[in-house]
């Protein structure tokens, strides 16, 4: 008995909180011309993503994973400080598909 409350109260919450949620980020910055200026974003986002965003280069837009939630509106603000605007954003729990 005593081994089946250790899993019910110690092991159970571990096991539920260690599940972790990932988002899928694809959003467009207007006014990037340079790989120079994407990166220079994407070291500004960092605190924000808790990632390094990953810049498309073909597709010109920031595609990748967070484990962080973030939505548009507090993208857009933080973006506008740097002089930039955001299109295009899009947030999944699905993974992209290839087309």
């Amino acid at each position: 008995m005593k081994k089946v409350l250790f899993i019910i109260f110690f092991l159970f919450p571990v096991i539920a909180f260690s599940q972790q949620v990932t988002y899928y980020y694809s959003f467009s910055v207007v006014g990037i011309k340079t790989e120079a200026q994407a990166k220079s974003v994407a070291e500004n986002l960092y605190d924000m993503f808790d990632i390094m965003p990953v810049f498309n280069k073909d597709l010109k837009k920031f595609d990748f994973a967070s484990s962080v939630n973030i939505e548009e509106s507090r993208l857009k603000k933080k973006i506008k400080v740097y002089g930039f605007q955001i299109q295009n954003f899009k947030k999944s729990l699905e993974p992209p598909t290839k087309e």
